[in-house]
């Protein structure tokens, strides 16, 4: 799945963008049917026709960047995001200035993961892998309701 998603993620051909809806909507539809009943919230972008999802909780941050992946399951929101270092410290700063407090952090040199939190409904996971040789980063951003963070 991986090599899919990857290879997904420049496409501009519009026979690739249909394929690459094709591949979401069985992803999802895989997805909403894995509990058994088919009942669950999940809504997926993947490469170039990737964007936030239309629900992104209004509390937490938009990142900026392009968006390479996105999923939306069952209330718990997550966004891959291409970006640079001053992308990711930009983003960070703006939770920071959204009300949010840096919790638990880890640095492991190239990747980096920090856990936000509020007096609000989310926390906030930021984790970021750095391609020193491309000069790229790639920053996941993972929104939870604060009862699933324990």
């Amino acid at each position: 799945m991986a090599a899919v998603i990857a290879g997904l993620g420049g496409c501009a051909n519009p026979l690739d963008e249909l394929s690459e809806s094709g591949v979401e909507k069985i992803v999802e539809e895989g997805l909403n049917s894995a509990d058994g009943e088919g009942d669950s919230d999940v809504d997926l972008g993947i490469g170039g026709s990737a964007d936030l999802p239309d629900d992104w909780p209004a509390e937490i941050p938009a990142p900026a960047g392009n968006v390479v992946m996105s999923t939306k399951i069952d209330g718990s929101w997550t966004a891959s995001i291409s970006t640079d270092t001053a992308g990711v410290e930009a983003y960070l700063a703006e939770l920071e200035s959204s009300g949010f407090v840096s919790g638990d952090e880890i640095d492991l040199g190239g990747m980096t993961s920090a856990t936000y939190s509020a007096s609000g409904p989310y926390a906030v996971t930021v984790s970021s892998i750095t391609d020193d040789e491309a000069a790229e980063v790639v920053m996941n951003v993972m929104v939870l309701p604060d009862e699933q963070v324990e």
